[in-house]
């Protein structure tokens, strides 16, 4: 194999000996998965497997980096935060991607029990989230990780910039109730208990096998069910529509389906997030 653009050069793999890590997701993850965690004791290298539900979604840093914010998401100091200093784009396809983002500290500061620390990998274009954490270890078996193709590797993290200023305001909703009206629709009342006006821009539906519907272009849609401006302390009433059929009832052609169709079914429960126009994301688990 040859270097590109460099006949007669070989080209070589990045290799590393690195750590296995085990993880855990910490919060639903939006339209990504990871499906491996390494690192490099001793340095910042983290090598992370991962893969997103849409092509070229673009991961632009590590949590909080744009002010975003995670309702009910505390998070740990140990985790490092501030924006890619290369684009990053990811597709449906397994990806190395190298980020200096390691926080593990000496083996001789690592309990036996471990280490954990939290990652929060947040893209935009489609809003796209992981939210992990891996255990360093205090005893380690180091093993040569080529890094296959696709490969992506950051050079730096760039501090955040700094937060907005406290006159913004914030946002904040809380669901008071909800009703499901057929197999296809959703009404929920959502209190909007922050600061400021919220406007709603795309939501995410998924049932409890992983499948899910996402409709993207919900505030420019001028079809079914287009949210309004909620005031605050006013109750905003959101209809969720599922289904890539005909609109109404289903959500048509303003939907797209990751993994298995399906439809609101007595006894389940589904994960709904919502994201707003400062793209905060809430999430509410409803049961029909």
């Amino acid at each position: 194999m040859y270097a590109p653009s460099s006949p007669g050069l070989p080209y070589v793999s990045p290799t590393y000996q690195a750590q296995k890590a085990p993880f855990q997701y910490q919060q639903i993850s939006l339209n990504a998965a990871v499906y491996e965690v390494w690192y490099v004791p001793g340095t910042t290298t983290l090598i992370l497997v991962i893969m997103a539900s849409f092509p070229q979604t673009h991961f632009y840093g590590l949590m909080n980096p744009y002010g975003f914010v995670v309702p009910g998401g505390p998070y740990q100091t140990n985790s490092i935060q501030g924006n890619f200093s290369i684009p990053v784009y990811v597709n449906y396809e397994k990806t190395y991607l190298v980020i200096p983002a390691n926080s593990c500290p000496s083996t001789d500061q690592i309990p036996s029990s471990g280490y954990t620390v939290n990652v929060d990998l947040v893209g935009d274009a489609p809003p796209a989230f992981l939210f992990f954490q891996y255990t360093c270890q205090k005893q380690t078996t180091l093993t040569t990780v080529t890094l296959g193709n696709p490969h992506i590797i950051v050079p730096k993290i760039n501090p955040p910039p700094n937060p907005p200023p406290v006159t913004t305001g914030h946002e904040a909703l809380n669901m008071e109730s909800y009703a499901f009206t057929s197999n296809y629709n959703l009404t929920i009342y959502l209190r909007n208990t922050g600061s400021v006006p919220i406007d709603l821009m795309s939501y995410y539906v998924k049932d409890a096998s992983g499948n899910q519907y996402v409709r993207t272009n919900w505030a420019s849609d001028a079809g079914y069910n287009h949210p309004t401006s909620t005031a605050v302390n006013a109750v905003g009433v959101v209809i969720v529509t599922i289904g890539t059929g005909a609109s109404p009832p289903q959500c048509g052609t303003s939907c797209s389906l990751t993994g298995t169709p399906f439809q609101f079914t007595s006894g389940y429960s589904y994960t709904i997030t919502i994201i707003t126009s400062r793209n905060n994301q809430f999430t509410f688990t409803v049961v029909r």
